[in-house]
């Protein structure tokens, strides 16, 4: 019996030129925009939160402002930086820690993959990996 997952027929030369580093870090920085524009809908004014993407060439980070209140009398800022080194897309906190290291593959059903710790993963788990505390806590 034929997997239907795996194309019969696939330019595989041609599907694994586009496969390339630079534009799955276009990708995932334009679904970070996607992702602070949904978190930013489920704040509440009184919450005294902002978050914002600042992008360059080969970088581009999401961060987290956390205005002073009463509790907390100094603004708080977090960020999670995304760097495009060499073949890999590199993901760290604000204070340089390594949280994870994304590369790509053309997998056997002929798809465009990020791959993280030897798993193949979607765009949205990299992101949700690399967010989550950051939109959601906890902070260390």
């Amino acid at each position: 019996m034929k997997d239907s997952l795996v194309p019969e027929n696939l330019n595989w030369v041609k599907v694994r030129a586009a496969c390339s580093i630079g534009a799955m870090f276009k990708a995932l920085e334009l679904g970070a925009h996607e992702d602070v524009a949904e978190v930013t809908l489920l704040i509440k004014p009184q919450d005294n939160i902002a978050f914002s993407v600042v992008a360059n060439h080969r970088r581009f980070s999401v961060i987290r402002e956390d205005g002073a209140t009463a509790g907390t009398p100094v603004p708080v800022t977090r960020e999670v930086n995304f760097v495009l080194e060499g073949k890999a897309i590199v993901i760290s906190d604000g204070n340089g820690r390594l949280q994870l290291k994304a590369t790509i593959t053309l997998n056997n059903e002929g798809q465009c993959k990020l791959v993280v710790e030897n798993n193949e993963v979607e765009q949205w788990q990299v992101r949700r990996m690399a967010l989550e505390k950051l939109f959601f806590g906890p902070f260390a």
